[in-house]
């Protein structure tokens, strides 16, 4: 039987889902509400109606409450944001497998707008009190997303460069992806812009305000993607369900390039993702660099067997928050541990060292060093250095060493 995978995307303003067996997709308001008597929880549009009746009362804006640390007071009762989260995610993933066909996937792969530790080990856990065991969860962020839809078109899609759009409520974000090869390697790598320039999209129901819109629209594209060559431009989110009201903008990016729309795209894109995903490895053949990945690779340099090698640290395309490396270390004749720090531009190698002036003296060979590293966001790295001592001769101190590496200059 064919794995079925579950994407799904999650943000304040909306939740989508996508299945990698069926081409339905399923939309919703990133809205919580309990029936007013007893303990009963509705999503969405449902949420809403029983809120108008009087029947229910809603909580929205989830994942931002839920990073505050914050509360709701729903019925009378005080939820802690992250209960509510988990709720809300538990309901969707039950009612999207119902109207699937009540198949339940194997893996899920959820995708947010910016990736951070607290988040995935949030959301890792509310996956798993929702029934998916913990190495079946994934937590990836929009622009990974986006790279894993484009790379599953035809080739002439992502040839040249590919942008995107996306525009909700009072969010208007643009995303561009390129590809190129790197020491023989198939990199694909995207970023992002939050626009200042987003607007409510209330105002589309006038004619002036949807020719403002369009002016809006049509300025940011103007000033993006000014003397880039695109082979293709994405739509997404619910300001582009129609395209009517963006005549100017519409006939610019048309130009001499391919336009896609797809209110689903960050689903989808993170169903693909869960199609590779096998023990946390990506078949395809492509390095994929984002927000949530590295753009560089770290070693450090050891001797074994009297021979001189690099140890890897850390790879570019890895997953910074589950990248940690822990190894015990002798220094032998060194004052100094070497760390080499290789972006994909090989131009822009650089040699960092780590200074052992911190450790006790003692005999040569008789010192141990506990070394960590892991990483808090895609640039930075945090390296902390402890004397391990050396048996019972040399007990441990409380010698340490800490110190943030910049991977970008």
């Amino acid at each position: 039987m064919k794995e079925r995978i579950m994407g799904m995307d999650l943000s304040d303003l909306g939740t989508g889902v996508a299945f990698s067996d069926t081409d339905r997709t399923f939309r919703f308001p990133t809205v919580l509400g309990r029936d007013r008597e007893e303990e009963k929880w509705f999503i969405g549009e449902d949420a809403y109606a029983r809120a108008l009746n009087g029947k229910g009362v809603i909580t929205d804006k989830l994942l931002a409450l839920t990073e505050k640390h914050g509360t709701a007071t729903i019925g009378g009762i005080r939820y802690e944001a992250s209960a509510l989260l988990r709720q809300f995610l538990k309901e969707v993933i039950s009612a999207c497998i119902r109207e699937a066909g009540g198949v339940s996937p194997t893996k899920i792969v959820l995708c947010i707008p910016s990736v951070s530790e607290w988040a995935v080990t949030e959301l890792t856990d509310d996956l798993v009190t929702a029934g998916f065991r913990k190495e079946d969860t994934c937590i990836i962020e929009r622009s990974e997303s986006f790279i894993y839809y484009v790379m599953n078109q035809n080739r002439d899609v992502w040839n040249n460069q590919v942008g995107m759009f996306c525009l909700s409520d009072n969010s208007l974000t643009y995303f561009e992806m390129n590809t190129q090869r790197k020491g023989g390697k198939l990199c694909a790598s995207a970023e992002k812009i939050n626009l200042e320039e987003a607007f409510n999209l209330e105002i589309l129901s006038s004619s002036s305000g949807a020719r403002l819109a369009d002016k809006i629209l049509l300025s940011c594209a103007e000033r993006i993607m000014k003397k880039k060559l695109f082979s293709a431009v994405m739509l997404t989110g619910r300001g582009f369900d129609r395209q009517d009201w963006a005549t100017d903008f519409m006939k610019f990016i048309c130009t001499r390039r391919k336009v896609f729309q797809d209110a689903d795209l960050f689903a989808r894109g993170a169903c693909m993702r869960g199609m590779d995903f096998k023990a946390d490895r990506s078949d395809r053949n492509f390095i994929c660099i984002c927000e949530g990945r590295l753009d560089t690779s770290v070693t450090v340099k050891l001797e074994k067997e009297e021979k001189e090698l690099d140890f890897p640290i850390a790879g570019a395309g890895d997953v910074w928050y589950s990248s940690k490396c822990h190894i015990c270390l002798i220094p032998v004749n060194a004052s100094e541990i070497e760390l080499t720090i290789s972006p994909l531009d090989n131009r822009k190698k650089r040699i960092v060292r780590l200074p052992l002036s911190f450790l006790p003296k003692r005999p040569p060979k008789t010192t141990r060093v506990d070394f960590r590293a892991r990483f808090t966001d895609n640039r930075t790295m945090v390296i902390e250095l402890s004397d391990a001592g050396f048996g019972e001769l040399f007990p441990a101190t409380d010698a340490v060493m800490r110190q943030e590496v910049h991977l970008w200059e």
